[in-house]
């Protein structure tokens, strides 16, 4: 009886002590219905609070800021103003930025630190797709300042890496809710391999993993997966509202070997 205890203390201490090295982070997008009635069914009910961190890839209403109304019923399943949560606009969620801030207590572009991970918010919505002036200078200043981040996950709503990339270009309108063109949502010409490709691939060869995360998809597609040359993972999910097939992305943080894992799994399962 006591070898059976002290074996059942070990376990539970090492279950304990694995739930401390790894973090779980949940990643859902284009949650939105056709109307502010609410969100995806499963979504809504799903028990959010169980992940270490919540990435909202945008779009998770209809109209997402269009009222008070709507945003507290957001918070309610979201928990918004939460530092964990962390949500990339799109443009069903542009309504009313200001009032958006209300409820989040931050910029539509932030960074946040846990884990030995930063995570970068980017407002994909603000500049026709391009990440310029006072957002491309913020992006540069926590570049610049990172020291003791060991990952690196860039959090937009649009998939922004897609355009003017030689193989994911040609794929964008089978997969991007949004497609090529030069319209609100489109994925319009932009500056990412220009001025924010080059210093992820600087973190990557001198600090760590970076991952692009980007929420526009749904429609089309419910996933897509990628790794650039460069080492660079690029990874979109969403879904299309109450229909079959959708999955979320979970992200598996194991903080001993800080290596940041990923699968797609079944909404279900959130």
């Amino acid at each position: 009886m006591k070898a059976f205890t002290i074996v059942g203390v070990l376990l539970l201490l090492y279950a304990c002590e694995q739930k401390q090295n790894t973090k779980v982070y949940a990643c859902v997008s284009h949650t939105r219905l056709n109307n502010n009635s609410g969100i995806d069914s499963t979504i809504a009910q799903s028990n959010l609070s169980k992940y270490n961190a919540l990435l909202l890839g945008g779009d998770l209403a209809n109209l997402s800021s269009y009222n008070d109304s709507i945003l507290t019923y957001l918070d309610k399943v979201f928990d918004l103003d939460n530092e964990t949560t962390m949500w990339a606009l799109g443009n069903h969620d542009y309504s009313n930025v200001d009032l958006i801030k209300t409820h989040t207590n931050r910029n539509n572009y932030y960074a946040h630190y846990q884990d030995k991970t930063i995570f970068l918010v980017l407002d994909t919505q603000m500049d026709s797709s391009k990440i310029s002036g006072q957002q491309l200078d913020f992006f540069n200043a926590v570049m610049d300042t990172i020291t003791k981040a060991k990952n690196l996950i860039v959090l937009t709503h649009k998939l922004i890496w897609m355009r003017s990339h030689t193989e994911l270009e040609q794929k964008i309108n089978d997969v991007s809710n949004g497609h090529f063109g030069d319209c609100d949502y489109c994925i319009q010409e932009n500056n990412f391999y220009k001025d924010i490709y080059p210093r992820l691939v600087e973190f990557k060869l001198k600090i760590g993993d970076v991952f692009c995360v980007a929420g526009d998809v749904g429609f089309k597609a419910k996933k897509i997966d990628y790794l650039t040359s460069d080492g660079i993972q690029f990874l979109g999910t969403g879904i299309k509202a109450n229909s079959e097939n959708n999955v979320f992305l979970k992200l598996t943080n194991d903080l001993k070997s800080n290596k940041i894992s990923f699968e797609f799994e079944k909404i279900e399962k959130l």
